[in-house]
């Protein structure tokens, strides 16, 4: 009889120490995914952008005159975008760069992995503007019906997420192990 209480008071105290325990993770899991989210957080409120936006930017910029001297006279842009994860390792991004509320440009870009090296590479770009919630492009393509509504509800889809402010000297600066597709060609615009 002495054994069994013993024996539930040995069960009781591991499971209360287990119990504790996890608790104790818990909450320092919980502190640090607090801690994060505030780091993540500038001093206005504003989040910093994500990374694969900035590398984009950069990588546009490069070979964008359009972009490149939106840049140098605005000295910061604001920036919205989607992507649709293809492959392992490719990602369809569309960016869209806001000059007002209702006109703006965009880029689509695809983001391959080249032998363990990310390639970002610029596919088509142009200006659009909104008139009461349509979209219209400002020199009208001879897409194909079915690319065109796709691009269009991409756009709508950058549109409606979150839009970034983001500096231009954030744009110029190279943010990580990744090439764009214009200096491999030696073809970008800008140095």
């Amino acid at each position: 009889m002495e054994r069994l209480k013993m024996r539930q008071y040995w069960f009781s105290a591991r499971v209360r120490i287990r119990l504790w325990s996890t608790l104790v993770w818990a909450g320092a899991f919980a502190l640090l995914c607090i801690g994060r989210s505030a780091a993540q957080t500038t001093a206005d409120g504003q989040a910093d952008p994500p990374v694969i936006l900035l590398q984009t930017l950069h990588c546009v910029e490069k070979g964008n005159w359009r972009l490149h001297s939106y840049l140098t006279k605005q000295k910061e842009l604001r920036a919205a975008f989607t992507a649709e994860m293809g492959q392992p390792g490719t990602a369809h991004l569309i960016v869209v760069v806001r000059e007002s509320p209702s006109r703006g440009h965009y880029f689509d870009v695809s983001r391959t992995n080249d032998h363990g090296l990310t390639v970002f590479e610029s596919l088509s770009d142009g200006g659009f503007s909104t008139e009461s919630g349509n979209l219209k492009f400002d020199d009208p393509r001879l897409f194909r019906l079915g690319f065109q509504k796709n691009l269009e509800r991409q756009i709508q889809a950058a549109l409606q997420s979150r839009t970034f402010t983001i500096p231009a000297s954030e744009v110029w600066y190279r943010h990580a192990d990744y090439t764009c597709a214009c200096e491999r060609r030696k073809n970008c615009v800008t140095p």
